[in-house]
């Protein structure tokens, strides 16, 4: 057998071995696995069918190294179709080296020993396959590593191409911005909502278009968001029309592998109705309605920032409270008096300072908070401009209404350093102006407290005194002026104190009128009275019952319930109702409320006799006396002490008299104290009469013995 150096000699190639043009194909085929180069596959297997060929073409005269060789090459062609998924490839290579390693092993098993040939045939074979697995290990892992990576990138194409697609289509403004807050995207929605194009806003930051106020809340959320924490923030935005917009802002953080922030995604959403509400509930929480001032919570508050912010003058409260107002709403009506109301807080605000707050705290009662008072003087000088302002004439409802008020001013001290100090001060210096005839202001002086503290003690021992019975009732007579007789007892309450003895009615029943206690006092008083009556009746029976009048402020007959009160003390006592005389104000009586004058009328219709107490000191008395369904005429005790005394209170005695007699309406003088008022009275023919010249009030056991013996007299 040829070596290979002669055969390729007479080939006319140069002496070296077969094997060697083998590796220039197999370190092609390494670098595309490594390279990942697809175009060298195809040269790859164009030179290995080349140099194969050419080996089993020179097999016959090759040295056991080429055949060697050629099995290399023969070897590696099958394990690269597999590697490479070209199954064609693969099997006709498998074949094509099965039959080249048989002819190789014959040829060799001629020049070697067969066990020799057959052994380094199979040695060699085993080692290219081996290296052929290694290969194709190799290589597959490289492979995957390709498939994955191509698998990632094309998840991050379908999640930005989602991600688009929401905010392409949302309505809240999306944004992507890197790390230091530029905007690398926003979402279309910026032309609806802010009048931008998405390319204006590109490059630029969020804060570029924040309101200046907004600005370091916006900062920070950004902040944290680069720190890897989300946030969320309310601020207003500028849209192109130069306007302000609010919005919700959140801010959330998008990490990079490594966990930190690569980019920031921030979604603003338009908030400006929620806005709008929140402000109109704020308003309504903190304005009254009625007159769209500030209410009582507001002022306070005014009050306490004033207080808490230094400034060389301090500040200070006028309370303002409408004298009378009450009348309006039982004379014209509820909504004559609201708008009265209206149209006073119109008046004063328009005399108040820009920089002073006016408030209504409730009722009729508003409040000034000036927060540059110099002097006493300049709060005064304002309490004057406002007490002109309200004198004025109002026309409301074809009625030319004057209104005045009591105001109490209070400046700020050292002692009274507090919303609660200045507007309890300035509540209790009005009082002391309407103490003093009202339509006046007064300022609050240190001495004034104690007679708030008064009132106040008073008001808590009433409460207690209803609680535990402390409550009495005195009863004056009632006496015929021409027999001497004793009609009727009206009844008069007294408050038995614990530590003060036996208190006049004048000394507390303000305070219950002013709290309220009135209602339930009153129901005590009448429930009281009528079972006395009751008493005195079966011991006296008479035809007609002997009377028992009862006082009724106009805080009871506006109360809920008080026809119901009268109906069951009367079921509960059985008294006669023509011997119930309920004494009611003019105030009262003036109501122009249904309820109450059906109310009224009913009473009589059921025996019931209504009298005009303090009759004289009402106003507007003689034109409405015409219209009034009562019984009785009772003449103030300050007219019948005028009698005799000077001729001016002689004739009104005459005149409210005569008046009643035309009216057919009984009179009874009240505070009668000497013979000459008992005198006057009995020959201008009043009916009735009581006072200190026949009895003072007297308990019931008193009362009693006095009412004997004038039956025993008169028998």
């Amino acid at each position: 057998m040829l070596g290979g150096e002669a055969v390729l000699g007479r080939a006319g190639l140069a002496p070296w071995p077969l094997f060697f043009f083998m590796w220039p194909p197999l370190l092609v085929a390494w670098l595309w696995a490594v390279l990942g180069l697809p175009g060298m596959v195809w040269v790859e297997l164009a030179a290995y069918f080349l140099v194969e060929a050419v080996g089993l073409r020179l097999a016959a005269s090759a040295s056991p190294v080429d055949v060697l060789g050629a099995l290399a090459g023969l070897a590696t062609l099958p394990v690269l179709g597999v590697l490479y998924s070209r199954w064609a490839v693969a099997a006709a290579g498998a074949l094509l080296a099965v039959a080249c390693e048989i002819y190789c092993i014959a040829r060799l098993a001629e020049a070697l020993p067969p066990e020799v040939a057959v052994g380094l045939a199979s040695g060699y074979a085993l080692l290219f396959a081996a290296l052929g697995v290694v290969h194709a290990v190799v290589a597959g892992l490289l492979r995957r590593r390709e498939d994955d990576l191509i698998e990632a990138r094309r998840h991050v194409e379908e999640q930005d191409r989602l991600f688009r697609l929401l905010a392409d289509n949302a309505a809240d403004v999306i944004a992507l911005h890197d790390v230091d807050g530029r905007i690398l995207y926003v979402s279309p929605s910026c032309r609806a909502q802010l009048g931008y194009e998405p390319e204006e806003l590109i490059g630029g930051t969020l804060l570029d278009t924040c309101h200046v106020s907004d600005a370091p809340a916006l900062r920070s959320g950004l902040d944290f968001a680069r720190a890897g924490r989300p946030s969320r923030v309310t601020c207003r935005l500028r849209t192109r029309a130069g306007g302000h917009t609010w919005y919700d802002v959140q801010i959330r953080p998008i990490p990079d592998p490594t966990g930190g922030p690569a980019q920031v995604q921030s979604s603003a959403r338009d908030i400006s109705e929620r806005k709008a509400v929140e402000e109109q509930l704020t308003r309504q929480a903190l304005h009254d309605a009625l007159t769209g001032l500030p209410n009582r919570a507001c002022f306070q508050d005014q009050v306490r920032r004033a207080l808490a912010h230094p400034r060389p003058v301090r500040p200070a409260v006028l309370f303002i409270d409408l004298d009378d107002f009450k009348r309006v709403n039982d004379s014209l009506g509820h909504e004559a008096g609201d708008e009265l109301l209206r149209r006073c807080g119109e008046r004063m605000a328009g005399v108040v300072d820009g920089g002073d707050t006016l408030a209504r705290l409730g009722g009729d009662e508003f409040a000034v908070l000036m927060e540059g008072v110099a002097s006493e003087a300049a709060a005064s000088a304002l309490a004057e401009r406002i007490g002109r302002a309200l004198r004025a004439p109002l026309c409301i409802e074809g009625a030319d209404l004057y209104v005045t008020a009591s105001i109490g001013l209070a400046l700020t001290t050292s002692q009274r350093s507090t919303a609660e100090d200045l507007l309890r001060d300035a509540d209790v210096a009005m009082y002391q102006a309407k103490s003093h005839g009202k339509a006046q202001y007064s300022v609050f002086e240190p001495s004034l407290n104690a007679g708030a503290l008064a009132r106040l003690q008073t008001e808590v021992e009433l409460r207690e005194a209803l609680a535990h019975g402390e409550l009495r009732l005195h009863y004056q007579p009632i006496i015929d002026l021409d027999t001497g007789a004793v009609r009727g007892f009206e009844a008069l309450v007294r408050w038995q104190h614990p530590t003060r003895g036996l208190v006049l009615p004048g000394e507390f029943i303000p305070a219950a009128e002013a709290n309220g206690l009135i209602v339930p006092m009153g129901r005590w008083v009448l429930a009281e009275a009528c079972r006395q009556a009751r008493e005195w009746q079966g011991r006296h029976a008479a035809d007609p019952p002997l009377l028992m009048s009862v006082n009724v402020s106009a805080r009871q007959i506006q109360a809920a319930g008080f026809a119901a009160d009268v109906e069951a003390v009367l079921a509960e006592t059985g008294v006669d109702p023509r011997a119930l005389q309920l004494e009611i104000t003019e105030t009262a009586l003036l109501s122009d409320d249904p309820a109450v004058t059906g109310m009224l009328a009913a009473f009589r219709a059921h025996g019931i006799r209504l009298a005009i107490d303090d009759f004289g000191l009402g106003y507007a008395s003689m034109g409405y006396l015409g219209r009034l369904a009562v019984d009785e005429l009772k003449i103030d005790r300050s007219f019948v002490h005028r009698l005799g005394r000077d001729a001016e209170g002689t004739a009104i005695v005459r005149s409210l008299l005569r008046l009643a007699r035309d009216l057919s309406l009984s009179v009874s003088g009240e505070g009668i104290e000497t013979e000459e008022q008992w005198e006057l009275l009995r020959h201008q023919r009043c009916r009735h009469g009581q006072g200190f010249f026949f009895s003072r009030p007297m308990p019931p056991d008193a009362a009693g013995d006095y009412l004997a013996r004038s039956l025993a007299q008169s028998a």
